[in-house]
């Protein structure tokens, strides 16, 4: 669209609760020093001399690095790492094999600059994820962010309506809640709410949604949890992946989100079941 000149439309699809599913991605594809040791040493380990002058070669189960990685996902950027600091080149692999040749020695000064890579690489995602919601949910023409994402500096010049942000009657209507259980989220009473604004304000609001929408009834920590975009295999089996705000505070840690939670019951905005395990509800 666009290349001919001619008038184009395009849809963004965007929801708070894709925020928890990209910092899973992120926090997965994070290199810790284990990783890059134990990959490291496995690869030298197993590197069998070459022909001649060859540099030995190494030929090793994704499946097996894995077990010291963390994941398939983490032994790739691993044996990356290692690639350009040059301990390894690695070869052209079937998907389920790293293979290549030992050019470098493992020593302090490759495992530094893995480690620099790494953290640079986890950097870079996070740079990512907040510009990337940055965009999504600012107050700047979304032409504008588009043309700057790929290096032009040409002021948006549109022919016709232009984006959501210049003009808001292009917003479609959003979808009706689906009712849960009969409860209205937004009846809930913020009864001798403690004093917030701002994020916090907010982060009180979602915190009260998701409560209020769990189905089974949630403790303090699976509310966390789920405002935070955790990934477990409760959350998912239950669906709370799709609760509203599910994940859209990620960035705050769950220490900060549970103080919150306990502000909250503190001030009887929220009341607890008591119990062996206890659950949570608005007042």
């Amino acid at each position: 669209a666009g290349r001919d000149g001619e008038p184009a439309r395009c849809l963004l699809f965007a929801a708070g609760r894709d925020k928890g599913l990209h910092v899973h991605f992120i926090e997965r594809s994070t290199v810790t020093e284990d990783a890059l040791k134990g990959v490291a040493r496995r690869i030298v380990a197993a590197a069998e001399p070459g022909s001649g002058d060859d540099a030995p070669r190494f030929d090793l189960g994704v499946g097996e690095l894995a077990l010291l990685a963390g994941d398939e996902e983490a032994v790739r950027a691993t044996v990356g790492h290692l690639a350009r600091a040059g301990v390894v080149q690695p070869s052209p692999s079937p998907p389920d094999r790293i293979m290549g040749r030992l050019v470098g020695s493992w020593d302090g000064a490759a495992l530094g600059e893995c480690r620099t890579a790494a953290q640079e690489a986890t950097r870079a995602r996070w740079r990512q994820y907040r510009a990337v919601w940055a965009w999504v949910e600012g107050d700047r023409c979304r032409r504008e962010g588009i043309l700057r994402h790929f290096g032009d500096a040409t002021p948006p010049a549109p022919r016709g309506a232009c984006c959501d942000v210049c003009d808001p009657g292009l917003t479609p209507e959003p979808p009706a809640p689906a009712a849960r259980s009969g409860r209205d989220l937004r009846a809930v009473q913020l009864v001798h709410r403690p004093e917030a604004e701002g994020e916090l304000a907010a982060l009180d609001e979602a915190i009260l949604d998701v409560i209020a929408a769990a189905e089974p009834s949630v403790g303090r920590n699976r509310a966390v949890e789920i405002l935070r975009g955790g990934r477990s295999k409760a959350l998912l089996e239950r669906s709370w992946d799709g609760l509203p705000h599910y994940g859209q505070f990620a960035h705050l840690g769950a220490a900060a989100v549970l103080a919150r939670v306990d502000a909250l019951l503190s001030a009887g905005t929220l009341r607890s079941s008591g119990g062996r395990y206890p659950t949570l509800e608005p007042v």
